[in-house]
């Protein structure tokens, strides 16, 4: 799925393969993450001209494949999923408050 984005990504739209990303987030991390942060996602996506495409378009043209699958595949599962879970947890377990993350 990442490689036929990440092909994608060289010749096409950036906001289109942007969405399909927000997509297949929401559906790994569709109980985890708020439906507020995928509708914020899904906005950034659908703005051609914001920093954040410009950023994407230039990181899907210029790096390598390879390190970009790994990096993705890597931050989703470490930031999105099991990073995200644990910092919900600690506070809970710590008896302690951390701002942002209740």
């Amino acid at each position: 799925m990442l490689d036929s984005l990440i092909k994608k990504g060289q010749t096409q739209d950036v906001g289109n393969i942007a969405n399909s990303l927000v997509d297949m987030v929401q559906k790994i991390h569709g109980s985890v993450w708020k439906p507020e942060t995928f509708a914020g996602l899904h906005m950034i996506a659908n703005e051609p001209d914001g920093k954040w495409a410009h950023y994407l378009q230039r990181l899907i043209r210029e790096c390598a494949p390879y390190l970009l699958k790994t990096f993705l595949t890597n931050a989703a599962y470490e930031g999105g999923f099991r990073g995200f879970q644990q910092a919900q947890k600690t506070p809970k377990s710590m008896a302690a408050t951390f701002p942002g993350l209740s």
